[in-house]
């Protein structure tokens, strides 16, 4: 199936989010200093806009698609959904700001980190908003997500909640979610896992911040750098990447080590003895709703899919030439969407591709 292209970045995309529900509505943020939100039913191959302007080769899909496009004070690091009304945005200059669709307005949550604002999550099951900045700070907060229509109390005032904040090992590098847990993946190849229930009861007055811990503390089994975090689709482990072309798949249960498992990917070989191989960042990771198997790309260009149990890869995509920063699938599974460009804004070329997918396309090998 062929790959579009979706208007609008200028630089690097730094995430992709599907809005929790939904199989069209998109949210994005980029390096260009831009959150925008898109909804894909409405995305037609629109005459003239056409893939004579595409960098990637793609057709370029009509800008009836974009439905808000927000300019924010510095580039968006990270971004996400607490409802159809409501988005987050963390930024490099540290502030992480709440945006009301419906009233057109814009306000700082309580958080804000002296350093970058790296990533930004929100657990709709124990309505909590956590934000991990490279000051080595996690600082998180209960969020009402929506007001009820007989509250007088406006959206803006509903989400502005009492913070609380505790230190890490290092700065942020990624965070991910379970139902139950918390992942921040840090520098110096850290791991903290969190209870988010208990980060909920210290919101909730039941437990004091000073005595929340990790339940669990890790250093990656990869030897470089971790670039993100992903946790599997049934809550049970998480995968990690690293800056040097592996992945390594984690658990939780200490019942469960003896599962773990890494291999290397995003690597072109050597075309001659005298040559080394060219190792590539992997940059994402996505789980596909209906199959569970899980994406990778890289700054190859390439996408690759694979079945965590089989420990096979099932499918892999020919590079789209530039390097692709994040993924995201529809909960449908139907589409999978992809960011261009590298991981600090410095490649000036951003994108989103939107590649359609078939109904079996990505399923496992194991079932």
């Amino acid at each position: 199936m062929s790959i579009d292209d979706l208007p609008g970045p200028s630089d690097s995309v730094s995430s992709l989010k599907f809005l929790p529900g939904s199989s069209t509505v998109l949210l994005a943020s980029s390096w260009d200093c831009h959150v925008r939100v898109y909804d894909l039913s409405r995305s037609t191959h629109g005459a003239g806009s056409g893939a004579a302007g595409s960098s990637s080769g793609a057709t370029m899909l009509c800008d009836d698609c974009l439905i808000l496009d927000v300019e924010t004070r510095a580039p968006v690091l990270d971004s996400c959904f607490l409802d159809e009304s409501h988005l987050v945005t963390a930024g490099l200059d540290g502030s992480v700001r709440c945006f009301d669709v419906e009233g057109n307005t814009t306000f700082r949550y309580g958080a804000h980190h002296p350093h970058a604002a790296r990533a930004v999550k929100y657990s709709a099951e124990h309505e909590l908003l956590i934000s991990g900045g490279w000051d080595g700070k996690l600082v998180f907060g209960r969020v009402q997500a929506q007001a009820d229509s007989d509250d007088t109390t406006t959206p803006t005032q509903l989400l502005r909640p009492t913070t609380h904040a505790i230190n890490l090992h290092g700065k942020v590098l990624a965070l991910t979610l379970s139902r139950d847990k918390l992942v921040v993946a840090q520098a110096g190849r850290m791991i903290d896992i969190f209870s988010l229930a208990e980060m909920r009861k210290v919101c909730d007055g039941e437990m004091e911040v000073e005595r929340l811990r990790p339940v669990q503390t890790r250093e990656s089994s990869l030897k470089y750098q971790t670039r993100t975090v992903e946790c599997t689709a049934d809550g049970r482990g998480y995968i990690c990447t690293s800056i040097e072309g592996r992945v390594s798949v984690e658990f939780f249960g200490d019942d469960e080590q003896e599962r773990k498992y890494a291999f290397k990917c995003h690597r072109q070989q050597a075309t001659s003895p005298d040559q080394e191989d060219i190792v590539h960042p992997v940059h994402a990771v996505a789980f596909h709703p209906i199959h569970h198997t899980f994406a990778t790309a890289g700054g190859d260009g390439v996408v690759s899919m694979w079945d965590l149990t089989a420990k096979k890869r099932v499918k892999q995509y020919a590079s789209c030439g530039k390097s692709l920063n994040c993924l995201a699938f529809a909960e449908d599974g139907r589409t999978l969407v992809m960011g261009v460009g590298g991981d600090d804004g410095r490649e000036p070329a951003g994108g989103i591709l939107v590649r359609p997918l078939g109904t079996n396309e990505g399923k496992g090998k194991s079932g």
